[in-house]
């Protein structure tokens, strides 16, 4: 089996894992330029509300479209749209708005860490 047989296998197994959940999902796709979120129905084919910097409302509130405070407008926009689809809170998982340190160990403490973004989950799970 060559590496596009398995990645093309992988992406089958998780589309259908998705379907079989049946779950309501956001989807975020992020550019160096721009950020977009789309609410995803249950279904998989109905999007349910979405959001993104191209909106001009957006727009006008920001100077770049793809930094954390472009992310913050956007996330906040989606919640305001869908907020009777969403079973919890939007929550932000990032580093804090200042340089990342050039030292290997400062920068492993400074970006989050996959522990992190499990206690996020199972917080926002119990919610």
């Amino acid at each position: 089996m060559d590496k596009k047989e398995t990645r093309l296998r992988r992406a089958r197994r998780a589309r259908a894992r998705i379907k079989e959940l049946g779950a309501t999902r956001l989807c975020i796709h992020r550019t160096p330029r721009h950020i977009y979120a789309q609410i995803i129905g249950p279904d998989g084919g109905t999007v349910l509300a979405s959001a993104s910097t191209l909106e001009a409302e957006v727009r006008k509130g920001i100077k770049n479209g793809g930094n954390v405070e472009a992310a913050a407008i956007v996330g906040a926009r989606i919640a305001e749209k869908a907020f009777e689809h969403l079973d919890g809170p939007i929550v932000r998982i990032a580093p804090p708005d200042t340089p990342v340190p050039y030292s290997p160990p400062l920068e492993e403490a400074f970006l989050p860490q996959i522990a992190d973004v499990v206690a996020k989950a199972k917080e926002l799970a119990a919610y």
